[in-house]
């Protein structure tokens, strides 16, 4: 069950410059702390992960990366930050470790307990089945309707 607090408007970021996907997760990151939601040794834990299990997946029209880490008593309570970014940063694929993806919206997780990433996951998954869906999130002109669009996709109706 998703709780209202899983994400809002503060911690949706849109058309954010970064050089690299380690840039991305920091800002992601930032976000979560400045909103109570994670200490900064979750960042640190998210960034060591992504290099042994990447989080990139390359979709019909873009490439998407969903960073996020075990807690250890880092996550204070359950978010997802997002970035749509202005040029897409690479991550590595988690289907293919050795192959890159230019990703343009990624998405941390940060959750307190460690069963609940997966039931996050399959619904992230569904929603980027629909390719309308993401086309929305892609051309959203403000924080509102990006979050409207995530929250219609995830939250339980």
């Amino acid at each position: 069950m998703l709780k209202e607090e899983f994400f809002n408007e503060k911690i949706i970021c849109l058309d954010v410059e970064a050089n690299n996907n380690e840039e991305v997760m920091k800002k992601l990151g930032q976000m979560l702390i400045k909103n109570k939601y994670i200490d900064a040794s979750y960042v640190q834990s998210v960034i060591l992960r992504e290099k042994s299990f990447p989080t990139g997946l390359a979709l019909a029209n873009t490439g998407i990366a969903i960073p996020h880490a075990t807690p250890e008593n880092n996550v204070f309570k359950n978010g997802m930050a997002a970035v749509r970014l202005k040029t897409p940063v690479q991550f590595n694929s988690m289907e293919d470790p050795e192959k890159k993806i230019d990703a343009n919206l990624v998405f941390m997780l940060a959750l307190s307990e460690v069963g609940e990433h997966l039931g996050i996951l399959k619904r992230l998954f569904t929603m980027f089945q629909n390719e309308e869906l993401v086309k929305k999130l892609q051309k959203s002109n403000d924080k509102e309707t990006f979050f409207k669009v995530l929250a219609n996709s995830l939250m339980d109706k």
